[in-house]
């Protein structure tokens, strides 16, 4: 009910690329650009933000006041690009006739308005959970008080650095003891060159697994530090990559998937190499500092990602009755 007529799509489609497409890209290069200044060092986003899971306090707090600053450096052309992107968001909902600013973004996850409320209903009466955990995490840092930069505080003062090679035959090894057909699809990854992983300047931050088309095979992209968490990164991206890739023989209207299932493959995947790697371990100190890790990325996956969610209700809501947003107004919103 929602589709516009054969000539509007097709005006919608051309217009997008000088657009929203347009405008999108603009962002990722300049977020891929910009450099953040950290003790002599010019980095970029995805080597600055490794610095955030430094045992190193004081580095945690120099990482963060830097990515800061670099930040609000950019904040004019941030929030020129998110206003455009609002904006056009609200006239596409309108000559749609979506009822609603999320309403679109669940009929494409397959989902119904009713079980997303229901979910962020359910997520946000229980921040205490999240609290809960912050004050055991600061009780086991040893500090008075928590600050932004320690979320993501590790436990131990080592740090376990994992090299490519290691955390490929990691992976493997998992993949394979659960299934060697999955095993035997992740290996293409590896010899294709699908996968590129390395650091470098202007690369965008992040992971994903970029599914083309039916006659292509997935390629992944990563920022890989040698951290544990960048090998649980990197067999969740592989969870998209096998799904993308076996997918490929549904053909071109039926490969994708919703974000609901396909999150399913990669975390399931990312669980199995987790679940070895404690297996693995025998040092209750190790095997603690993991399993803290692990339920605060699993905290991010699910109270941030509604918190983000109740930022963008705000956001959308606010843009759709005051018009553009101010920088001061969108952190107010935040």
């Amino acid at each position: 009910p929602y589709t516009l007529s054969e000539k509007e799509e097709h005006v919608i489609t051309e217009l997008s690329l000088s657009g929203v497409t347009g405008w999108n890209r603009y962002f990722t290069e300049v977020m891929s650009r910009a450099k953040y200044e950290l003790d002599g060092q010019s980095l970029n986003q995805g080597q600055i933000l490794k610095y955030l899971y430094s045992a190193d306090r004081d580095q945690r707090q120099r990482a963060a006041d830097a990515f800061t600053r670099g930040l609000h450096d950019l904040s004019h052309t941030s929030t020129y690009v998110f206003n455009m992107l609002a904006a056009h968001k609200r006239s596409l909902d309108k000559m749609r006739g979506y009822p609603s600013w999320v309403a679109s973004r669940n009929l494409s996850n397959e989902l119904d308005d009713a079980d997303v409320e229901a979910l962020v209903g359910a997520v946000t009466s229980r921040y205490d959970i999240v609290q809960r955990y912050y004050r055991l995490h600061k009780k086991l840092l040893g500090h008075d008080q928590l600050y932004d930069y320690d979320r993501y505080a590790p436990v131990m003062d080592e740090e376990w650095h994992v090299h490519w090679d290691e955390a490929r035959e990691m992976v493997m090894e998992s993949f394979e003891k659960f299934d060697p057909r999955v095993a035997t699809i992740a290996t293409k990854f590896f010899e294709g060159h699908w996968i590129d992983a390395a650091l470098a300047p202007n690369k965008r931050s992040g992971a994903f697994s970029a599914g083309t088309v039916p006659s292509a095979h997935p390629y992944i992209l990563m920022n890989y530090t040698g951290t544990l968490r960048d090998v649980m990164t990197l067999a969740h991206e592989l969870g998209h990559g096998v799904h993308q890739y076996v997918s490929r023989q549904q053909g071109y209207l039926q490969a994708s998937t919703p974000l609901t299932t396909a999150e399913m493959a990669s975390t399931f995947c990312e669980m199995l190499v987790f679940d070895s790697v404690m297996a693995e371990l025998d040092d209750p100190r190790v095997r603690l500092a993991n399993r803290i890790e692990k339920i605060s990325d699993t905290f991010a996956t699910v109270f941030r990602q509604i918190s983000m969610n109740r930022f963008e209700d705000a956001m959308h809501t606010a843009c759709r009755t005051e018009g553009e947003l101010s920088k001061d107004r969108l952190s107010e919103l935040w």
